[in-house]
């Protein structure tokens, strides 16, 4: 589980879910990350 407690670590989610969901915007990546964590 990736923990939101740095930017970078945020920063990697983000990338991370930018190459698994290509689509998705990163407004949608931000609410699963919050959900997920």
């Amino acid at each position: 589980m990736i923990e939101f407690c740095s930017p970078e670590n945020q920063n990697e989610w983000l990338h991370l879910r930018s190459e698994l969901w290509p689509d998705d915007s990163e407004e949608d990546l931000l609410l699963v990350g919050h959900a997920v964590n």
